[in-house]
């Protein structure tokens, strides 16, 4: 599902398992279908086993960014935009 992040309103998350800086890091990139460009990088310490689920999880708003990684912690990051 796409969403608007930054002045772009069709946005991915795109999962990337392999990061050839740290094999035990995974990196996850915000992407507008738009033009290709990456708009937003995060890395995550831990290889993930499932997609990447963008919700406003603690009702605050604002979508979160939701990540279960190998070492069996759910990660969240807040995007800071409005759901």
């Amino acid at each position: 599902e796409s969403f608007s992040f930054e002045h772009h309103p069709n946005c991915i998350v795109l999962l990337k398992q392999a990061n050839y800086y740290n094999n035990n890091q995974t990196i996850v990139e915000i992407i507008s279908l738009d033009d290709g460009e990456v708009l937003k990088r995060f890395s995550i310490k831990e290889n993930s086993e499932m997609p990447p689920q963008i919700k406003d999880v603690n009702k605050d708003g604002q979508l979160d960014l939701l990540i279960n990684a190998y070492d069996g912690n759910l990660y969240c990051y807040d995007l800071k935009i409005k759901a």
